[in-house]
C-alpha cells in the first residue's frame, strides 16, 4: 500500500493523473486543504481513495486505456453530496461508468473518501466475455451513474474501506471477488442513469480551469479569456457560476492562489526557484498588492500566508 499525503491541492492533481492525462482541481470552499491518496493494487484492479478536508471540483480528460468507476465511501452523510458529470447525488453510488465517456468532471464534499476502481479496458472487456457477462458490457456503454440497493452497494463499500485500511482477504483471487461485487451493483442497480450531453457552457468553464491550471504564474485578463477559450463571455460566466458557483475572475484568482500555498507549504521548491519571501511567492503568481494578496489569501483558506510558511 502507498500513501501519499497532501497539504495543498497542486499536490493532489499531481497524484490524480493516475485516472486522467489531463486534469485540473478547484477548491470550492472555504479552508486549508489537507488529506491523502491511497493506493493498493489487487490483482487486475487499482483501487485509489482520495480523502479531501474542502470540497473540490475535479475536471479532466480520463485516461482512455482504463475504466476508472468511483463510489463515496465515506459513513457521513454530508459527504454524500457529490456531483458526478451534472448528476447531482445524495448517496452513495457507482459514477464514471461510462465507457465511452472521455472526460470527467466531478464535486467532492469536504471530508470526501472517494474510492476508485481502475481496470485496464481491454483485461476488463476479456474478463467479462469469458464469464458470459456481455450485460454488463452494454450497462458499462449506456451508463453513467449507477445507484445500486443498499445491502450490494454497502458489500462493496464496505471491502473497498478493508482494503484501504490494510486489510486484505489474503486469498489469491482478491481481485475477483471485488469485480464480482462490482457486476452485482451494476446489474441490480434499479437507478441507472444515462450519460447526457455536455452543455458547451460547461465545457467553456473547464477549459478556463485547465487554462489558468497550466499556466499559474500568468494572471489573465478576465477581457481576453473568452476568447482563448471559444466562448462569448455570458457563456462562459454562465458556466462558471453554473458549474463552480464562482466569476471566471474567482476561478482564475483561486486556482493562482492554490499555486501560492503549494510554494508556501514546499519549502524545496521554493529554494529551487529561488523565490524567498511570502512577496516573492504571490509576486510569481500575478499578485502585485501584498494587501490585496493577503485579503484573498485569508478569504479562501481562513488564514494568513505567514501561518502556512514552511522554513
Amino acid at each position: 500500500m502507498i500513501i501519499h499525503p497532501f497539504n495543498s491541492l497542486p499536490q493532489l492533481n499531481e497524484k490524480f493523473r493516475e485516472i486522467c492525462t489531463l486534469s485540473s482541481v478547484l477548491q470550492l470552499g472555504q479552508g486549508t486543504a489537507r488529506g491523502e491518496i491511497i493506493l493498493e493494487q489487487v490483482g487486475m484492479v487499482a483501487c485509489m481513495q482520495i480523502s479531501c478536508s474542502v470540497p473540490i471540483a475535479i475536471c479532466g480528460d480520463r485516461n482512455m486505456e482504463k475504466l476508472c468507476i468511483g463510489i463515496e465511501l465515506s459513513h457521513l452523510k454530508d459527504c454524500w453530496r457529490h456531483t458526478a458529470s451534472g448528476t447531482e447525488l445524495d448517496r452513495p453510488a457507482l459514477i464514471g461508468c461510462n465507457w465511452r465517456a472521455t472526460e470527467l468532471d466531478i464535486h467532492l464534499a469536504a471530508g470526501t473518501r472517494m474510492g476508485v476502481m481502475m481496470m485496464p479496458r481491454n483485461a476488463l472487456r476479456r474478463w467479462l466475455k469469458d464469464r458470459q457477462l456481455e450485460d454488463v458490457l452494454e450497462i458499462l456503454r449506456t451508463t453513467d451513474t449507477a445507484i445500486g440497493p443498499t445491502k450490494v452497494t454497502q458489500t462493496l463499500r464496505h471491502h473497498l474501506r478493508e482494503i484501504f485500511r490494510g486489510r486484505r482477504l489474503g486469498t489469491p483471487h482478491e481481485d475477483q471477488l471485488l469485480l464480482m461485487e462490482l457486476v452485482d451493483v451494476l446489474l441490480e442497480a434499479p437507478d441507472k442513469r444515462k450519460p447526457q450531453p455536455r452543455k458547451l457552457r460547461y465545457e467553456a468553464a473547464s477549459k478556463l480551469l485547465h487554462l489558468q491550471a497550466a499556466n499559474p504564474e500568468r494572471s489573465f485578463d478576465v477581457i481576453e479569456v473568452p476568447q482563448l477559450v471559444h466562448s462569448s463571455r455570458a457563456s462562459l460566466n454562465n458556466g462558471c457560476r453554473e458549474l463552480f458557483g464562482m466569476s471566471p475572475a474567482e476561478v482564475l484568482r483561486t486556482v493562482r492562489l492554490q499555486h501560492v500555498q503549494h510554494l508556501l507549504v514546499n519549502p524545496k521548491l521554493r529554494a529551487d526557484m529561488n523565490l524567498t519571501t511570502i512577496s516573492q511567492v504571490a509576486a510569481h503568481y500575478g499578485f502585485r498588492s501584498t494587501g490585496h494578496f493577503s485579503r484573498n489569501y485569508n478569504a479562501l483558506f481562513k488564514q494568513m500566508p505567514s501561518e502556512d510558511w514552511v522554513h
